[in-house]
């Protein structure tokens, strides 16, 4: 007898049973995930996740517009679902317990899974909010578009990411492109940042490690997000990004003040000079604004 049958003969009904082992073999996981992995359609596998959610068996969680649903470990589950049994139901009894095993190896094949999660839209900086308070590290790795980011984010909402980061005070290092030239100061409290030149390295997303976690960004055509946690893939990522330090330190030599390399980049040096005082009162103006972007 399978797994399927004795679930069934315990008081599953047939799609509870496909959406419930499913579940168990994802981990965490969104709707669209479950319903790929059951192979039934959206409605279908929504009703029955909210059915096992009623019997105790999954959590949901909403992260943004997005739901995640989790199967809880199956032993602690089942001394629930036994209890709620009445004396008539001993044979329902008997099914169950011959079903834990094979349920437990559904469920400890998702440990070494990725968790993946998808966030689209405005939603996104919360989303990453939750992630980073939620993750203990000891630095977070990041590689950026300042400019793709000034477009893709609203001003409110970057405030409240460069909020979120401060009351963590962790070490950061961020490398970052920009068309307006270094326009951040190379360190600034806990974070060191390196430029690296647009017209040699031109890309519109964002990656940031931390922890076990990644978070890959792309802002164009539309804001998206994938956060994925694992701690082999946030390893590996982190070499490359490491290395990715040591090649951008080139561009930062020691001694050259990042906004005033992006002044001599700008066109008005070729019109005229600026008087010390204004070049001082805007280099200074200029990396007030940006300081805090990364």
């Amino acid at each position: 007898m399978t797994l399927e049958d004795k679930l069934q003969r315990a008081g599953f009904l047939k799609n509870e049973v496909v959406v419930y082992i499913a579940i168990l073999s994802l981990g965490k996981a969104s709707l669209t995930q479950i319903t790929e992995k059951a192979r039934l359609n959206k409605v279908n596998t929504l009703d029955k996740l909210n059915k096992l959610a009623q019997k105790g068996l999954v959590t949901r969680e909403d992260i943004g517009r997005e739901s995640y649903y989790t199967a809880l470990p199956p032993k602690q589950t089942m001394r629930k679902f036994l209890h709620d049994l009445d004396a008539t139901h001993k044979e329902k009894e008997s099914y169950m317990l011959d079903s834990l095993e094979g349920l437990e190896i559904h469920y400890n094949s998702q440990k070494d899974m990725p968790e993946v999660k998808f966030v689209e839209g405005p939603e996104t900086v919360n989303a990453i909010h939750t992630e980073v308070q939620n993750t203990e590290f000891d630095e977070m790795l990041e590689f950026t578009n300042l400019d793709a980011v000034d477009q893709a984010i609203p001003p409110t909402l970057r405030r409240q990411h460069r909020s979120a980061l401060k009351t963590r005070r962790n070490k950061s290092r961020c490398i970052y492109t920009s068309k307006k030239g270094a326009i951040l100061s190379r360190k600034f409290k806990q974070r060191l940042r390196y430029f690296i030149p647009k017209e040699k390295y031109d890309f519109d997303g964002e990656i940031s490690t931390f922890g076990d976690k990644i978070v890959l960004v792309a802002y164009n055509p539309r804001y998206l997000t994938v956060i994925i946690r694992n701690k082999s893939i946030a390893m590996t990522m982190k070499a490359i990004l490491n290395l990715a330090w040591e090649t951008a330190e080139k561009y930062n030599k020691v001694g050259l003040r990042p906004f005033r390399r992006a002044r001599m980049n700008s066109p008005h040096s070729l019109s005229h000079k600026p008087s010390p005082v204004n070049q001082t009162a805007d280099g200074e103006s200029l990396k007030r604004k940006h300081n805090d972007n990364v």
